[in-house]
């Protein structure tokens, strides 16, 4: 039947409903639907639903809102909430990486570079290290300095426990951003279950009922909860096998328009 279909959309070549410009989505229209193709193009994109929602254009090929609002350049972390928690994560990580930074720049960075720079253990006639311009920056250049080095030891160990500190705080962030992103995303994955393991024997009718009651009335003891919608998974091996011979078609009749746009 599909089959059947394809061929006979092929055969309106050039007409406005082989490639469904009447706006319903046809996926094996040749030509395709070029405004169509727009508005997924769009669709796909990211950015913040439209406002007026109830009167927004609707992708048929992905069910995504057409007019989306891009997201600004200089934007919050939070406001990329909408995308999942994997965003917002990796920037506010982005950033705690910057802090981390800075911290050890502040408390021991700074003052071990200036010290070592102008410290001169590392000078011409040393047998130790050369005078170079990375033997000036390292440790090695205040070796003969024992209150540099203890200085350095000390503020190198206070620099450890404020990263302890800071990483903590890191972590709690990121429970907080999970949890937000979480609590702002609420779909139909968050109330669903999928059951697995169904005795065969039972007709489809009586798996709907049987389970439906299962879980508002038996799965906890007095307590009576509402399924609100109850799909049936089924072995699509025989489709996909289908949609191989369909596609097949499909190739050989592109092929056939293509030589007769050749000698046209």
């Amino acid at each position: 039947r599909c089959v059947q279909e394809t061929v006979s959309t092929q055969s309106t070549w050039g007409s406005n409903k082989s490639g469904g410009q009447d706006g319903e989505y046809n996926p094996d229209a040749i030509p395709p639907n070029f405004k169509l193709c727009e508005d997924h193009l769009k669709a796909t994109l990211v950015g913040y639903p439209p406002k007026d929602v109830d009167n927004a254009n609707i992708d048929s090929g992905s069910g995504r809102y057409v007019n989306q609002i891009p997201f600004d350049l200089c934007c919050e972390t939070k406001d990329l909430k909408i995308l999942g928690s994997g965003y917002p994560l990796y920037f506010s990580f982005l950033k705690y990486c910057i802090l981390f930074l800075g911290l050890g720049l502040i408390v021991n960075g700074s003052y071990n570079l200036y010290t070592n720079i102008e410290s001169n253990y590392c000078h011409e006639g040393s047998k130790d290290c050369g005078t170079n311009f990375f033997n000036r920056l390292s440790v090695a250049n205040k070796k003969d300095q024992d209150s540099l080095l203890l200085t350095q030891f000390i503020l190198n160990l206070l620099y450890a426990f404020v990263i302890i500190v800071a990483l903590h705080l890191f972590r709690k962030k990121v429970r907080d951003i999970d949890y937000e992103c979480d609590e702002a995303l609420i779909s139909a994955f968050d109330y669903s279950l999928m059951i697995y393991d169904l005795p065969e024997p039972l007709q489809e009718i009586e798996y709907r009922d049987e389970i439906k009651k299962h879980f508002e009335e038996e799965i906890i003891p007095g307590k009576k909860f509402e399924v609100t919608k109850l799909n049936l998974g089924y072995n699509i091996n025989e489709f996909f096998e289908l949609e191989d011979k369909k596609q097949r078609v499909i190739d050989k009749i592109q092929e056939a328009l293509e030589l007769s746009l050749i000698h046209i």
